[in-house]
């Protein structure tokens, strides 16, 4: 190993810890110290667009909308044709409250029966548009095994409050929602809205045996699950989940609120 490969590969190595660094700023809400790390790395590789999308996510969060765009604009250009990135810009505008200036990007996306463009992308764009019955015409004749075509499908048909068919969607791909704990939260979250509470429990149960210990999916899980069976007056049980729960996230209010109710029950 020379001396130059070492250069390089410590090089590497610290450009990556500061990748790292920079996100944790970025979602830690210090946006200024995410942007001066990028800045330095852009500089040693201005051709990369990530670093470009990752800048203009802290620039977005920090308010600098117009300088977020023109950092957008640079990681469209130097990717061109990578409509699933520019679908990522929208959605990083609509956390940030700027969803109009995110439809305008989506603009630049062909037309939805353009052959350039996935079909399960076109669904998820259509969605993101609030155009639920485009998806569910879009969708509802896809034949692929796909994850991400199910929930889009559910989801519009249940912001077109069609729960019916979204839950014969995900009976007719039962093995994909198996295995799926977003989809068995969806599905206990109608269950919930049809009063079938007990049938919801359920649900919420089999997601959490497909969750990954530690992630958002598994934290709203173990939470629903709990209402659920306060809501089935098995008090009992939801005193002992939403107590498990906080053992896991002491901070959340909303479940120390439910538990201190449900102590008077």
């Amino acid at each position: 190993e020379t001396f130059m490969e070492k250069n390089v590969y410590r090089d590497g190595m610290k450009d990556d810890i500061n990748r790292f660094l920079a996100s944790c700023y970025t979602r830690c809400g210090n946006g200024k110290s995410a942007v001066e790390i990028y800045d330095g790395l852009i500089e040693k590789d201005a051709e990369d667009p990530m670093l470009y999308m990752d800048r203009a996510t802290a620039k977005a969060q920090m308010g600098m909308i117009d300088e977020a765009k023109a950092d957008f604009d640079k990681a469209i250009n130097l990717d061109r044709g990578n409509y699933e990135r520019i679908l990522e810009i929208a959605q990083i505008l609509d956390s940030v409250g700027e969803k109009e200036i995110g439809i305008a990007y989506l603009a630049e996306v062909p037309g939805m029966t353009s052959a350039e463009i996935d079909q399960v992308l076109q669904g998820r764009i259509l969605y993101f548009m609030e155009e639920y019955q485009g998806a569910v015409d879009l969708l509802s004749n896809y034949r692929g095994a796909d994850e991400e075509a199910v929930l889009i499908l559910c989801r519009s048909y249940i912001a077109l409050d069609n729960t019916k068919a979204a839950t014969e969607v995900i009976e007719q791909y039962g093995d994909i929602a198996q295995s799926s704990p977003t989809l068995l939260g969806l599905l206990g979250s109608i269950r919930m809205k049809q009063e079938k509470y007990d049938e919801a429990a359920e649900a919420f149960e089999q997601g959490l045996r497909a969750a990954q210990a530690g992630t958002d999916e598994m934290r709203t899980l173990m939470y629903n699950r709990a209402v659920a069976y306060e809501y089935m007056g098995d008090f009992e049980k939801a005193k002992e989940l939403f107590t498990s729960y906080l053992e896991q996230y002491s901070g959340d209010e909303d479940a120390r609120h439910e538990l201190e109710f449900l102590r008077t029950r």
